[in-house]
């Protein structure tokens, strides 16, 4: 597992020119497609669900997604409690277009505005993409 941070006292707000939706109420159905998607690309066993979402909604964390077509095929979560951004995801078919970097600076975004001092994340040791994501982005490791 990489214990990943980002300190944000020098950090300037990116211009994230995606339409990433920062999400209070949720699309069940559509959000469920989305899921079974994920599970069919990954089978990920600690994957949360639509219950977990709304509970997580409710707690008000926030659900960063981006859609075509009202399907939501990216995603990622930012927990205020432990200050840590989670579960970041974009569907096989849309990668290599800088949406998981947008995804990964807009929620960074969210959290400077909200006069967050560092936040964190953990990246699972096979997820080499994602771990390099978040370095290109200026995390670095804690």
């Amino acid at each position: 597992m990489y214990n990943l941070c980002y300190n944000f006292s020098q950090y300037i707000p990116v211009d994230v020119k995606l339409n990433i939706l920062n999400v209070s109420t949720l699309n069940v159905e559509n959000l469920q497609y989305a899921i079974d998607e994920f599970q069919r690309e990954l089978n990920w066993k600690e994957m949360w669900g639509v219950d977990d979402a709304i509970h997580r909604i409710n707690d008000k964390w926030d659900f960063n997604v981006i859609e075509n077509n009202d399907k939501i095929f990216g995603w990622v979560w930012y927990n205020p409690v432990i200050k840590e951004l989670c579960n970041l995801y974009v569907h096989e078919d849309h990668r290599g277009n800088g949406i998981g970097s947008g995804l990964v600076y807009s929620m960074m975004n969210l959290t400077f505005r909200k006069n967050i001092k560092e936040i964190y994340c953990k990246v699972d040791d096979w997820n080499v993409a994602g771990y390099s994501l978040f370095t290109r982005c200026g995390w670095v490791a804690r």
